[in-house]
């Protein structure tokens, strides 16, 4: 599970995670549970696709607002091969994503999300 960068070791409301809603070992779905209530938000991309651990991305223009920002997920589409990026609006994840951009080439598969600044 991931809290936004911003709110690492500090009191947090929501938490972001890759989940399994069909019990295999492979995680299909993301999830934003909110810590204060207890409420899960979930979206499954179905049996054929995996995917990685959500990384949040913070709105610059409203870098405070923990509720904001997107989510970008690598999704691996096993039954047509290939892989996507899907980006979700994090306070909304059971809409799904609101841009998912088809990559020519396969992504490794991961366990934890990263992203690094262009050197």
């Amino acid at each position: 599970p991931i809290v936004p960068a911003n709110r690492v070791g500090l009191k947090h409301r929501f938490v972001y995670s890759a989940y399994n809603p069909h019990n295999s070992a492979l995680v299909t779905g993301v999830a934003r549970v909110d810590c204060d209530n207890g409420n899960v938000e979930r979206y499954d991309f179905g049996r054929d696709r995996i995917c990685g651990e959500p990384i949040h991305a913070i709105d610059p223009q409203n870098p405070h607002a923990e509720a904001g920002g997107w989510l970008l997920v690598d999704l691996f589409e096993g039954g047509k091969g290939g892989a996507s990026l899907c980006i979700f609006e994090a306070a909304n994840i059971a809409a799904g994503p609101v841009c998912r951009v088809h990559l020519t080439h396969h992504l490794p598969f991961r366990l934890h999300g990263d992203w690094v600044a262009a050197s």
